[in-house]
């Protein structure tokens, strides 16, 4: 699985979030109610084209600059 969408803003328990850990899988929590979330996904997935490699590469550029991994994962409860 590529990760673990969480909607409705509601904190996993410990008990999921240590699973996900265990199974180094991300977890992504979302506002959006469940079926919000999943067209969210549906239309992006729809309209995207992941598969050129030049896109790849940037959006891996973007998230090595703006992104906080560490932080993330802390305020996540995913450091191990």
């Amino acid at each position: 699985m590529p990760c673990l969408v969480l909607s409705g803003s509601l904190y996993p328990s410990p008990i999921i979030l240590g699973k996900a850990d265990e199974l180094k899988i991300p977890v992504i929590l979302v506002p959006d109610d469940t079926l919000g979330a999943a067209e969210k996904v549906d239309l992006l997935l729809k309209t995207s084209r992941a598969h050129d490699p030049r896109k790849l590469e940037r959006v891996d550029e973007l998230l090595g600059i703006y992104l906080d991994w560490k932080r993330m994962c802390r305020l996540l409860g995913l450091e191990g």
